[in-house]
């Protein structure tokens, strides 16, 4: 199965293990170096999925970078992964960068730059699709310009084509309300849990789900950290507690998430009918693979670098049983 990958693209510049963040006219140590890394949930997905197994070929890209060293760097580094690139050349804008700062203890801060992603184009995105021909579509937005509000158009026509269709977000200063038509036309989204209620309106992690679902999401699935992760699928919600492993860097969890997710329906080869169908049993297992990947993400720095098969092994060997065994199943 072929899956493409579409959104923003983003240079990360990472400061992890920090004991404090420095004051006016103060240094602070950076006890593992100032590292530079490929970001952005699609660019993170791609890569955790070659690193999964997928296939060289199988897996593409399609974004939007400036004319700059950093475009470069991210471009080359999908490429040297086995990745096929659609890039959109942005003259006008530098590409976005990021820069990830972590406490010890704690979640990542971000300071944000968006740059050329919001120049990503419709007319880009689906030249990217028609030359590809994916059977899964991953469509991370929130932060991509006017093409934010033309994901309706975009899903619809994936849908058109049978593919199987994930939805993913970025934090954003948009009125969410812009995602509301497109929904129907989404098979999984995920967010985490402070992303669902920006979205939702709702606190109760339950309730949003509900209320994604009803506005035509076929599998809605929260990840909440220690929370665990949780999955609403023909009238039933999954609730499956965490893997307990030593966070270095939590960046990039989420995508990992995203990544077990997809290579779960590759590796099984599901239809979009088969997937929104699977029995609660089928969720549990697909939710405990996605779950290893974003464990084994936290435990290296970079958003990356952890997600390898032979780490998710382990963690399914060692814990995947007691996590299956405490997952719950509700009818709502």
């Amino acid at each position: 199965m072929k899956i493409l990958t579409c959104g923003f693209a983003i240079l990360d510049i990472l400061a992890v293990g920090l004991k404090k963040l420095p004051k006016p006219g103060e240094v602070v140590h950076a006890p593992h170096g100032i590292k530079f890394w490929i970001g952005g949930h699609p660019i993170n997905v791609s890569m955790d999925l070659r690193q999964l197994g997928c296939k060289q070929g199988d897996v593409a890209a399609s974004f939007a970078v400036g004319d700059d060293f950093a475009g470069e760097f991210i471009r080359k580094k999908l490429e040297d992964a086995g990745i096929i690139t659609f890039v959109q050349s942005v003259k006008e804008a530098d590409t976005g960068r990021t820069i990830v700062l972590v406490l010890q203890g704690q979640d990542k801060s971000f300071i944000d730059f968006s740059g050329a992603n919001l120049h990503l184009s419709l007319k880009h995105v689906v030249d990217s699709i028609s030359k590809f021909s994916p059977n899964i579509f991953y469509l991370a937005c929130g932060i991509l310009g006017k093409f934010d509000y033309e994901i309706d158009r975009v899903l619809a026509l994936c849908k058109s084509q049978g593919m199987i269709t994930f939805l993913d977000i970025a934090p954003s200063r948009k009125d969410w309300s812009f995602l509301l038509k497109a929904l129907k036309y989404v098979d999984i989204f995920h967010l985490n849990s402070d992303e669902l209620r920006w979205v939702s309106g709702s606190r109760s992690i339950i309730k949003g789900l509900v209320k994604l679902h009803e506005l035509g999401v076929k599998l809605p699935v929260v990840t909440g950290g220690e929370l665990g992760a949780f999955l609403l699928a023909r009238g039933k919600c999954l609730r499956q507690p965490s893997f307990k492993v030593r966070v270095i860097d939590p960046t990039g969890a989420g995508d990992a998430f995203c990544a077990g997710l997809i290579k779960y329906i590759v590796d099984r080869g599901f239809s979009e009918s088969e997937l929104i169908n699977l029995s609660s049993e089928e969720y549990a297992e697909m939710l405990l693979f996605a779950q290893a990947a974003g464990a084994a993400c936290v435990e290296s720095i970079g958003t990356t670098t952890g997600v390898k098969p032979e780490r998710i092994v382990e963690l399914l060997r060692s814990q995947g049983e007691k996590v299956l065994s405490l997952t719950t199943v509700r009818s709502y």
